[in-house]
């Protein structure tokens, strides 16, 4: 058996880019930098953000990650889901991307809190 789920909180690092492919298929990307604190040497607290890259399929996601703004406040569940490419130079990347199953924006009403499917 295997499972596959992520679930974070945090803030948009950017306003999402919501466009549509050529089958018609909606998508919305975006970022968030989940905080965490931590002690340095000295006992003062200090913040490190880890950024995440999200991407939201289908109508309902991308009509609720539109409302979303840079900054704003979320929790985001999802898959992990590998993405690889070359740059010009031909050096291969790989990143961890997550596919979102569901995205709730805080300080709005819970009815538009969106289940991906």
């Amino acid at each position: 058996m295997s499972f596959n789920k992520i679930t974070m909180v945090g803030n948009l690092g950017r306003d999402p880019e919501f466009r549509r492919l050529s089958n018609g298929a909606a998508v919305c990307n975006f970022s968030v930098a989940v905080n965490e604190t931590s002690r340095d040497d000295r006992g003062a607290f200090r913040s490190t953000p880890t950024w995440f890259r999200i991407s939201a399929w289908g109508e309902r996601a991308a009509k609720n990650a539109r409302e979303l703004k840079k900054g704003s406040p979320v929790y985001v569940a999802g898959r992990l889901k590998p993405k690889q490419w070359k740059d010009s130079q031909g050096t291969s990347h790989l990143i961890l991307e997550v596919r979102a199953t569901d995205i709730r924006p805080f300080g709005t009403p819970s009815s538009r809190t969106v289940k991906v499917t």
